[in-house]
């Protein structure tokens, strides 16, 4: 069973993750339930196999949800069970699929259990992690082109400023392991009839069409700004 030190680590590995998906005061929405969730893991891990062995011989038999909750719990010697094949170790082993992978295993919780991952809405926050994966996955395949800073009012109901990021796998030799970061957040042009929050529209004055930000963004610079 984790000691002290072990949780201390762990937890401090979770905020070395989050640092790019969250702010430091959003830390708390991923650390507390992944705490929980692996303190669980450490708890049940004596019992995982005959746990696992129970479910398997009475999961297609005539007990129902209750009844079958009720073998599993004595099997854990525990108020609670998870009779998911799936550990913490095992899990970090498929990074590709984590997402997958943690939703299943929080799922397979007896019901007490699951209800406290509904109260911190976590199956949400493991879906921001995986997008927040991509992207990390997308920079360091050095996949982005370019990150524009779009102007605020620019969707319906969405006032607030938007980004936009241009990916490609097939680089210029040139703008290889480079990053264009283009604020375009004064470059636009009003709406002839606003539509809730969209007022405006990307251009330079002159022109509005889809290809024109493409065209300016491909004729950088080496004295623009990039990574």
């Amino acid at each position: 069973m984790a000691n002290h030190h072990d949780l201390t680590t762990f937890i401090w590995q979770i905020a070395d993750l989050l640092r790019c998906p969250y702010r430091p005061p959003q830390y708390g929405r991923v650390m507390l339930p992944m705490t929980v969730l692996r303190r669980f893991d450490c708890v049940l891990a004596p019992t995982k196999d005959k746990v696992l062995t129970e479910h398997e011989k009475r999961k297609d038999g005539k007990l129902n949800d209750d009844a079958l909750g009720k073998l599993l719990n004595r099997a854990a010697g525990q108020r609670f069970h998870n009779h998911s094949p799936l550990t913490f170790e095992k899990l970090k082993g498929d990074p590709d699929r984590l997402n997958q992978h943690l939703t299943s295993y929080i799922k397979s919780f007896s019901a007490n259990v699951r209800c406290i991952f509904e109260f911190f809405e976590f199956d949400n926050e493991i879906e921001k992690m995986h997008e927040a994966n991509i992207r990390k996955w997308i920079i360091e395949n050095d996949w982005l082109e370019a990150g524009v800073a779009l102007p605020e009012q620019m969707f319906y109901n969405t006032g607030i400023g938007t980004h936009i990021w241009i990916v490609t796998n097939r680089k210029e030799k040139r703008r290889r392991g480079k990053i264009q970061l283009f604020d375009a957040r004064e470059i636009y042009m009003p709406v002839r009839r606003s539509l809730g929050d969209k007022r405006r529209k990307i251009g330079n004055g002159e022109s509005s069409e889809p290809g024109w930000l493409q065209r300016y963004i491909g004729g950088w610079s080496a004295v623009q700004e990039v990574l």
